[in-house]
Formats: structure tokens, sequence, C-alpha cells
């Protein structure tokens, strides 16, 4: 059975087998036109599902409740997963980010895949925080990305998957189901590996009214992740399926809708995935036929 959505490992990515097309209109999500991203690989066309190298959350992270972040689904969608430049690998992962930006943001890719739609704005995935150079009191953030937590839609329960890994280098699955029982595990100074998916391409129909232009990018969805056991925390959880790899494979140091998503979880669990997935919460509009362009093909 073909493996069309097997996680691309970080400084694997071909940047030309990248696959974004024209985004229609939503009947759920009025105010943005939406598509799926999608990667060829040697056996077919499937979703853009990226494995990280293992990231140290010494900034960011998943944000707590207060005045910012006022209910669990605005904290989901704010994961800030930090770039720490001066490790090599996260320095790789990074750059691969980076070249997904340089691809989104060209004319080139905005005439193929909007149509030469003027008035747009490209919101980057590696996010630059903003130095006060008035004020050296205060820290220098690192460059960052945002990554959303999934969420069941109606009840708020995660179904991002947990896996902890032990002081003998093995994978044990623990259930997690709220925002705050995953951030016990993902917290400051904790290690993580994530799959993340590109979980959607979108561009707002509206002009921002201080720009007045319509901004575009691409979101992920982090469908698992993998936290080094701190202290006792690995403790009694039950063995599964993962779809990390052995480290010597990787050679890292240190190392939608209920229905689609319990797909592409069961997939991910098998590596066996044939069947694609979109955004738990943003139904797949009907299949149109296209005359249009797409980013990533020559």
């Amino acid at each position: 059975m073909a493996k069309n959505n097997t996680p691309i490992r970080y400084d694997k990515l071909e940047i030309n087998n990248v696959v974004i097309t024209e985004p229609e209109d939503n009947e759920m999500v009025k105010a943005q036109k939406l598509s799926y991203p999608r990667y060829k690989n040697e056996t077919g066309l499937g979703q853009l599902i990226i494995k990280t190298p293992m990231i140290n959350i010494f900034s960011g992270g998943i944000p707590s409740l207060g005045e910012y972040f006022k209910d669990d689904k605005s904290r989901a969608k704010n994961f800030k997963v930090p770039f720490d430049e001066k490790n090599i690998e996260c320095k790789k992962f990074m750059d691969t980010i980076n070249n997904l930006d340089k691809l989104m943001n060209t004319d080139k890719f905005r005439n193929d895949v909007m149509n030469g739609a003027k008035n747009l704005e490209y919101q980057p995935i590696i996010r630059i925080p903003l130095v006060d150079e008035d004020d050296d009191s205060k820290p220098v953030r690192p460059p960052c990305m945002k990554v959303y937590i999934s969420l069941d839609y109606n009840t708020d329960k995660v179904q991002t998957q947990l896996f902890i890994k032990n002081d003998k280098g093995q994978r044990e699955l623990t259930k997690v189901d709220t925002l705050d029982d995953l951030a016990k595990f993902v917290r400051y100074k904790s290690n993580v590996r994530m799959i993340i998916m590109a979980n959607k391409f979108y561009v707002m129909k509206n002009p921002d009214p201080k720009t007045k232009k319509k901004s575009y990018g691409m979101t992920f969805k982090v469908m698992q992740i993998e936290v080094e056991a701190q202290n006792n925390s690995a403790a009694g959880f039950d063995m599964t399926a993962d779809n990390f790899g052995s480290d010597d494979e990787d050679n890292v140091n240190d190392d939608v809708d209920d229905y689609k998503h319990k797909k592409v979880m069961e997939e991910i669990k098998t590596i066996d995935l044939d069947e694609g997935v979109e955004d738990d919460d943003i139904p797949k509009p009907k299949t149109k036929s296209k005359k249009g362009k797409s980013a990533g093909t020559d």
C-alpha cells in the first residue's frame, strides 16, 4: 500500500516538490479562501508532513490563560516553537522553513497560485521579534514559528498525540485530554520533537484596515509530539506505534471534523497513510476542475 503521507525529515524536504493550488471559498470559513498544501514523493502526491529535529523550548511554548489568550482555542493556535540558530539541526530546520517562506513570497508564486492578485501581503511562517533599540534591558527573543495544537472542535479535547521518550530511548504514548495536561509535559526548557502537517494555505478575503492589503500564508498543525522524559514523567505508559523512527536513522544529536482527524491519526500510527486529511475544523470544499497553475511544479 502506498505511503504518500509519510513524514519528511526536516532537512530532506525538496521545495520543488511542494504543491500549492489556488485557494477557494470555504463554506465554514467565510473570511478566507483555502487550499491544502501537498508534497510529491516517489509514490505520488500526499500531505505535506514534516518531522522536526529535537527542539528545546527555551522561549515561547504553549501560552497560559490570561489577558491575551482567553480560551484553549486561542492558546492552541499560538504554540510558539523557538529556533536556536546555534544548534546545527535546528538551524537546518529553520533553513527549510525559510525556503518555504521564500517560495510563497514571490511575484511568480502570486501569479501562478493567485492569478496575479494585487494588494497581497505574505505572513511569514518564521516570525522575527521586533527589537526595542531604546531598551537594552529587555532580552532579545529568538525567531520562532507558530504551530497549532489539534483540538476537538466541539469539546476542546486535545487530539495531538503525546509520546514520552524515557531514559532508555523508548517512546511511550500517554493520553492527555486538556491543553493544561499537555502543557505539563511541553513546558519551559523541555526538549520536544514533532510531526507537523501543513494543514492549510489561506488568503484573507478582506484587507487589513492598517495595511490595506490582504494577508496570505501557510499554517501547521501538530499531529504528534515527542517529549524527553523529565524526572518521573515517563512512568506508567503503554507503548504504541509512532512516526519518529530511530535516532540512528535520523542522526539527531540528543536527540478534520472528528472522523477526518481520527483517520489521519490512525494512518500516522501505522505509517501507512493513504487517505488525505484536512484541518479538523475546516471541511474540504467540493473538488472542482481547475485550470490554474500550482506552485512547486514546473
